[in-house]
This record gives C-alpha cells, sequence and structure tokens, in this order.
C-alpha cells in the first residue's frame, strides 16, 4: 500500500512503470510514491514541501518519456517533470502574461509522441506541446466539431498516438 498508514484509503489517479522496472503511483492528494514491485513496499514518496518539491500532491497523470523524465500533471499546478536519479522536479506553471507557459492549471493526461515531444491535455481544454529544445510550450485550443476557436467546458481527458502518428485527442464532448 502507498500509504503509511494501514487504515488509510488514498485515491490512485495514474501508475506508471518505469524502465528500471519500478512503479510510479499518483494520488489524489496524499503524494507520488515509488513502490518496488517484487516487495510491494513503497522506495520513496515525493510530496509538496516547497519550491523545488512536487507541485502539488494531487497527481492527476504519469508517464515516463524516452530519456527517463518522469511527466506529472497535477490538479491546479500544471505540469512537473522529474528527473528521478537527481529527485530533483521542474515545474511548468500557467503564466498569463507568458504566451509560451503551460496553458490551463489541471494537467489531466500526458503523451509523449513518436518524435519526443511532450503533449498535455487540460481540464480548460488546452492542449499543450512542450518544445524540449527552447523549453517552452506551445498551446492549442480544442473546438467541437463545426466550431471555431475554444469550446468553453470542453476538457481534455485522454491522448493517444496511433501508428500513423495522429494523435487522438478525447474530450468531454467526444473525439
Amino acid at each position: 500500500d502507498i500509504n503509511e498508514d494501514p487504515n488509510a484509503r488514498t485515491a490512485i489517479n495514474a501508475i506508471v512503470s518505469s524502465a528500471d522496472g519500478n512503479i510510479w503511483v499518483g494520488t489524489a492528494g496524499a503524494e507520488l510514491g515509488v513502490i518496488d514491485p517484487a516487495t510491494k513496499k513503497p522506495l520513496h514518496r515525493y510530496r509538496h514541501t516547497g519550491e523545488g518539491s512536487l507541485s502539488n500532491d494531487v497527481v492527476l497523470s504519469v508517464i515516463e518519456a524516452s530519456d527517463r523524465t518522469l511527466w506529472l500533471g497535477t490538479s491546479g499546478d500544471g505540469v512537473c517533470a522529474l528527473d528521478p536519479e537527481r529527485a530533483t522536479f521542474r515545474r511548468y506553471r500557467n503564466d498569463p502574461a507568458k504566451p509560451n507557459s503551460f496553458g490551463g492549471d489541471i494537467a489531466q493526461c500526458l503523451i509523449e509522441d513518436a518524435s519526443g515531444s511532450i503533449w498535455a491535455g487540460t481540464y480548460q481544454g488546452i492542449l499543450n506541446k512542450f518544445d524540449r529544445n527552447s523549453g517552452t510550450w506551445t498551446r492549442l485550443t480544442v473546438s467541437k466539431p463545426g466550431e471555431r476557436g475554444t469550446s468553453q467546458g470542453t476538457s481534455i481527458n485522454c491522448l493517444y498516438q496511433d501508428a500513423r502518428k495522429n494523435l487522438w485527442i478525447g474530450t468531454s464532448d467526444g473525439l
């Protein structure tokens, strides 16, 4: 169990197995945990403790990128990138004054595409693409079929890239 208290219950939002075989678990308000699958015991817990740490204890999505960076979508604080070797976090938050900052606050889903770009979908209906060279984000808005511009109330719930490298976007209004 991810909890220190065996009687506590914590909702699990995301699970991913990393290249080293460990299991990473994102929770609804407790932490980001690393579990040894052989012993089923926590190896490490990451919590929001201030600057330089996990930006929010509600982790909605987790992926491991090809460079072994763990990308974490949070509820309210955008995206974090964790270098597991150094145990350091880089935070990407929305800054309305900076158009190349992360768009939105609630990062519900993440994917690394075939070219190595990181994509994040938000509850606010903004699709973000990360440029690793510049360290900036490009924001794209999702609209309902037949409409132009942002569709108010459309959240991006899941992302998938098929064998033809098409990016599929699952929203609260469909594909």
